[in-house]
């Protein structure tokens, strides 16, 4: 009772007060950007592929049952509003049940499929993540290919070539953790490509969200967590505990662990220095919200289901 009392208090703010309606598709050319919430009476947006900013990727984590799910939710049906398939393809990876994921695929229960997704992999096993990764280290190599006589990133090819269709990559992995639980050549080699993938992939148009509900202890990045998580400047931490706080966001930053409601998030873009931290309440992405925005993009799909 007293649970649902403080959450009967809690703030919220549904999808449809931050998405942008009629407005038309917008080019990824310069990077993507979703808004995922508010600070007040600010919508709070995300932009990965900035390369003047040089924010590229996105680690999220928290609690059970704190929004991360949520989150991800926002995130990929915003840019599916924002963007078309043209600009933007989703490499969606599900480590855990598979859930946030399900109703994007192409199935009976789900006919409305979202176009913006290439991949879901639903209860997805290592071996199956690694094969995906790996798949797209060949795409950054043939991109990098398709862009060295045009300069060093994807955005100067576009403008000297518009007429090639060439979408920004996102590639989310929710419960990331779980690719390096085994010490084993499975292990190893998704290491290889995350930090590969992170440190490169920017360049040619393709980007990471790492989620988890904890990042701390995984031993198999034991010296080299901090290469790879310097690759992701953006942090998104829900309320956590202290130790979980300080493993996502600095040691010198234990502000998740005092956030008050559920779907509250501390926002960074500054590789979780403390004095960047924005507490944003993330929209609540409502299944009718859901629903709705993935209906509208297979009414004007193109692309086969993934």
């Amino acid at each position: 009772i007293a649970t649902a009392a403080r959450l009967g208090f809690a703030p919220t703010i549904g999808l449809g007060a931050v998405l942008s309606r009629d407005e038309p598709p917008a080019s990824s050319a310069e990077g993507l950007t979703v808004p995922v919430g508010r600070d007040g009476a600010e919508t709070v947006s995300l932009t990965l592929g900035d390369d003047r900013e040089q924010r590229h990727n996105l680690l999220v984590t928290g609690a059970v049952g704190q929004g991360k799910s949520n989150f991800l939710k926002v995130l990929v049906h915003g840019l599916a509003a924002r963007y078309s398939p043209d600009e933007v393809a989703l490499y969606l990876l599900d480590l855990k049940e598979g859930v946030s994921f399900y109703p994007l695929a192409a199935t009976p229960e789900s006919p409305d499929w979202l176009p913006q997704a290439a991949v879901i992999g639903l209860e997805t096993d290592r071996e199956f993540a690694v094969a995906v990764l790996d798949h797209l280290y060949g795409e950054f190599e043939h991109r990098a290919a398709m862009i060295r006589p045009y300069g060093d990133k994807i955005s100067t090819l576009r403008d000297r070539r518009p007429d090639l269709v060439l979408p920004r990559i996102l590639v989310i992995v929710d419960e990331f953790q779980v690719l390096f639980e085994v010490d084993d050549a499975t292990c190893e080699r998704a290491v290889d490509l995350v930090e590969r993938l992170s440190r490169r992939g920017r360049a040619c148009g393709i980007h990471l969200v790492l989620a988890s509900q904890t990042i701390s202890g995984i031993t198999a990045l034991l010296g080299k967590q901090d290469g790879i998580y310097s690759q992701f400047p953006i942090r998104v931490a829900f309320k956590n505990s202290v130790g979980e706080s300080r493993a996502v966001l600095g040691e010198q930053n234990p502000d998740a662990a005092h956030l008050r409601y559920r779907g509250e998030a501390i926002v960074n873009l500054d590789y979780g220095q403390r004095d960047a931290n924005r507490r944003v309440l993330i929209a609540a992405a409502t299944e009718g919200d859901l629903d709705r925005v993935r209906r509208t993009c297979w009414q004007r799909r193109d692309p086969a289901a993934p």
